[in-house]
């Protein structure tokens, strides 16, 4: 083969000609999608909830369990036809806001709400905050008009934010990120050292991110500024800050707000500390849940603890480890303190679907087709409506408790810290920050976790 023609590298390092190279049908691609990738895929396996009832008649038809020979020597009889069960739509509760706006009490309707002429309970302040954009596709004026109305958003729905960054808005390469972000970082402090203030530092600090290969710039400006730095992030797309939303600004604002006014001195619902370990592959039972190491804050856990991510099979085993690990922390804490511990499972899968009785009735199913939020089946046990269960970042309901949605988000979060990045000419500082690796009781090698710095724990940064 010629020395400079095109050529096919494989796995074994070795160089094919492409003529020659044929690709094998049905491979799985085990690399990370992009974002448009992702949204494709997304979009070609979304069915709609009439198509889904359709093809369960169609397979309930086409085998004939009615007439099934086994079926009948047990005196089982099958229907082709969906069970029709009465079912009522619970009221959703009612959200309290600040009495200064003009909107104090909001009734969600189909599961979502906005902050239309709402204002937050509880509005943080920021005093020193920076803006950095690394889209080529934009202007410095068109990001500056969003830095702009996202402060003026803020302020309205309760927020105290100064209305000009402590250092001017900066525009940086793609392949400079890792300079760009420290030397911004560095600046700040300068200015807030010049003003004699003792104790602050760049609270919120605003990053737009090009639409293309936008994941892979947020993993490593995650894990610069939260692990290295102490920073609090907010970024934001390209697209969204060209076309400027107010939709878009006010659930910015939210999640801006969780971030920054998460105070753990005093107990309050929705705020969680987290606390995260690796461990090996495929290993489901917690390895550090109780260690020799002291919090620096003593700090006692009131309440309870909620585990998720448990096989059926393995309820026992948590149990047995999990909660010697438990009681290890009580003796621990005062020598015989033995408190009375709960353990409770709940099993979420129950592989019912449910569907509305007209696909044609709008008074009957949300935007996406399906039932309301809130429908409770006559089977289905009622369970107590705490108000304290509402997530505080969005303005729409989940379809799970919103700590074990805060769970994910640090799960991800953590995610972002140990990929690779694949940025060209940057610097591996931030990919060396953890350390060498160790090894779990079984001498299993455990990829280990960077450490959050200190000003940073107190806040909900993985929001």
């Amino acid at each position: 083969m010629a020395p400079a023609a095109p050529a096919a590298v494989v796995a074994s390092a070795d160089a094919n000609a492409v003529e020659v190279c044929r690709i094998v049908k049905g491979q799985r691609y085990s690399r990370k999608l992009n974002e448009r990738q992702v949204t494709r895929i997304l979009k070609l396996a979304r069915v709609t909830p009439e198509k889904r009832e359709n093809s369960i008649l169609e397979v309930a038809n086409k085998n004939n369990y009615g007439n099934d020979y086994h079926a009948k020597e047990f005196g089982i009889g099958v229907t082709n036809q969906l069970a029709l069960v009465n079912a009522r739509v619970l009221p959703a509760p009612k959200l309290k806001y600040h009495d200064s706006g003009e909107e104090t009490v909001c009734d969600p309707s189909i599961g979502q709400w906005n902050m239309n002429k709402k204002r937050m309970l509880n509005g943080g302040s920021i005093n020193y905050w920076a803006c950095l954009t690394f889209a080529s596709c934009m202007h410095l004026a068109e990001v500056r008009i969003f830095c702009k109305e996202l402060v003026r958003v803020c302020n309205n729905i309760g927020m105290q934010i100064t209305g000009e960054p402590c250092v001017r808005i900066r525009q940086a390469r793609q392949d400079h990120l890792d300079a760009a972000v420290r030397d911004i970082h560095r600046q700040s402090a300068e200015f807030i050292s010049q003003k004699g203030v003792i104790g602050q530092q760049l609270e919120l600090l605003v990053i737009v991110l090009p639409d293309a290969n936008a994941t892979v710039f947020y993993g490593r400006i995650k894990r610069l500024c939260e692990t290295e730095l102490g920073v609090i992030t907010q970024c934001c797309l390209a697209k969204n800050v060209q076309n400027v939303r107010e939709q878009y600004l006010r659930n910015l604002a939210l999640k801006i707000n969780v971030k920054v006014v998460a105070s753990m001195d005093w107990p309050e619902v929705s705020k969680y500390k987290c606390s995260v370990s690796s461990q090996s592959h495929r290993e489901e039972i917690i390895a550090d849940l109780f260690t020799e190491v002291e919090d620096s804050q003593n700090r006692l856990v009131y309440g309870g603890m909620i585990r998720d991510g448990v096989s059926e099979g393995q309820f026992s085993q948590v149990l047995l480890n999990e909660m010697d690990a438990i009681r290890k922390a009580c003796a621990s804490i005062e020598e015989g303190y033995l408190p009375p511990v709960t353990f409770v499972v709940v099993q979420k899968r129950h592989h019912t679907r449910l569907f509305p009785e007209d696909h044609h009735a709008s008074n009957q199913m949300d935007r996406s087709r399906n039932i309301l939020p809130g429908n409770k089946p006559p089977h289905a046990l009622p369970c107590s409506i705490r108000r304290e269960q509402f997530q505080r970042r969005c303005v729409a309901n989940i379809d799970l408790p919103f700590v074990l949605h805060f769970l994910r988000c640090t799960m991800r979060t953590w995610r972002h810290y140990l990929e690779e990045g694949s940025l060209p000419d940057q610097g591996s500082s931030s990919a060396s920050a953890a350390g060498g690796s160790r090894r779990n009781d079984r001498g299993v090698p455990v990829k280990p976790l960077p450490e959050i710095k200190e000003n940073v724990k107190q806040f909900l940064f993985y929001c």
